[in-house]
């Protein structure tokens, strides 16, 4: 039997808009459906099962985020996405608040990237159908257990074995939950990258140091989980701030400018305390700009009484804006960003976290000689002929640039960045130590 394509409603009083979004996803091989208001939209659901929503905010009848909430009541697997042509951060916060909604889009969208969007806003309610199905079914495998406990001795002594197997199911079934969340995070991450020209995969860059960085600092495994979920979420309450903001160092920023980005931490940390599995890691979102001095925001906590996530996750936040955020390019490679996170100690930074970045980065001092053939990351623009890679160097896409132990020479440089410009690199590179240094940097 062949699979049904996904259900897609489209729902705007602008006859336009509506045209322009059939024509962008007639082959994408959807079933479309539109209504020209949210009274018709809702008419859809009666007997019908939609996929994925698509709706207007300022309509005549009700606004986007009511038509949105009323879908969710009606139809809770439905996925919602929110078209906005204003930058209202009211209406984003009740849009997730209320009408729980996937994404928002502000108008006029990018194709291509609204294609890419309604893709992975399906199949994360593929993915959402899943679990709901695994929970359905490990809720009449407790039933089961329950009528087993209360069955005969016989039986109970017989089919030990297999309650056995069946905790061990659960057990199982609980971490591939536990593990699908987390991923789900790491694909919203991304979707947040496409909306923020100035991410360019910071969130996961900052995310894999600072969980390096939580392991040598001795943090247990649910501690480090709640590190990555607070440093892939750490500049979620940057929705919405202008880019001309975003695209700014922070010592550049106007009175009236820091104000506005003093607020990020503490709206981020409403949207994720929204889900109680995401409240551990609000913690980190909140306080992810305090300093070490109790010179930072929003709370000017100071010392020990910023959490130790917290603190971890804002400095590979801060090392990893020196080397990739464009407006400091070309000022910093790894050594000279370590040197300025360095002379932040004790101010912006815990001394003790600052000491085991550098161990993380450099090797432990021995006798003040790193191991050569120990693995370092550099920044793209860092990447020179001689360097030997220490890891396979792949694109976004997943496609393989060149392999682990290739020496980087002329012709694979230029190769690399040609791919860079269609399908960006936005991981960490991986060099040899000792393969640094062989040859003049490029320019």
């Amino acid at each position: 039997m062949d699979k049904k394509p996904p259900v897609v409603l489209l729902v705007d009083d602008e006859e336009s808009i509506l045209s322009s979004l059939k024509r962008l996803l007639r082959k994408e091989g959807y079933d479309i459906l539109s209504a020209g208001s949210a009274r018709d939209g809702l008419k859809v659901f009666d007997g019908m099962e939609v996929d994925l929503v698509v709706s207007d905010h300022r309509m005549p009848e009700m606004t986007g985020v009511e038509f949105l909430s009323k879908v969710k009541d009606v139809s809770p697997g439905t996925m919602r996405i929110l078209l906005t042509g204003y930058a209202d951060m009211n209406a984003v916060v009740d849009a997730i608040n209320h009408g729980q909604v996937y994404r928002f889009v502000n108008k006029p969208w990018n194709d291509d990237e609204l294609k890419i969007l309604l893709r992975q806003a399906i199949e994360t309610g593929r993915l959402q159908k899943e679990v709901r199905a695994l929970n359905a079914l490990t809720q009449k495998q407790n039933e089961d257990l329950k009528a087993l406990n209360q069955d005969l001795e016989r039986k109970v002594f017989e089919r030990t074995a297999q309650l056995d197997q069946r905790n061990k199911d659960l057990s199982r079934l609980y971490q591939e939950l536990e593990t699908n969340f987390v991923e789900m995070v790491r694909t919203f991450t991304g979707l947040l990258d496409l909306s923020n020209p100035f991410q360019g995969g910071h969130a996961k860059r900052t995310a894999a140091m600072a969980v390096s960085l939580a392991r040598k600092a001795g943090l247990s495994d649910g501690e480090i989980t709640e590190v990555e979920l607070g440093a892939l979420l750490h500049d979620l309450g940057t929705i919405g701030i202008p880019d001309r903001i975003l695209s700014k160092p922070e010592e550049d920023l106007s009175a009236e400018e820091t104000q506005i980005m003093a607020k990020h931490p503490e709206m981020g940390r409403q949207i994720v305390e929204r889900m109680p599995r995401l409240a551990p890691a609000g913690q980190v979102i909140a306080h992810h700009h305090e300093r070490f001095d109790g010179k930072g925001y929003p709370n000017g906590l100071r010392a020990d009484a910023i959490p130790l996530p917290a603190r971890i996750v804002a400095l590979c936040d801060h090392y990893d804006t020196l080397l990739n955020h464009r407006s400091y390019r070309g000022q910093h490679n790894p050594r000279l960003a370590l040197d300025a996170v360095i002379r932040e100690k004790g101010k912006r930074f815990d001394p003790d976290t600052v000491n085991l970045f550098e161990v993380l980065l450099t090797g432990a001092p021995g006798d003040g000689r790193p191991d050569q053939n120990e693995e370092v990351p550099v920044g793209f623009h860092d990447l020179v002929e001689g360097m030997v890679l220490a890891r396979d160097l792949k694109t976004s896409k997943g496609l393989l640039l060149l392999a682990k132990g290739d020496e980087v020479r002329h012709l694979n440089l230029e190769k690399i960045r040609n791919f860079h410009k269609l399908d960006p690199i936005v991981d960490r590179i991986y060099v040899v130590r000792g393969s640094i240094g062989r040859t003049k940097v490029a320019r």
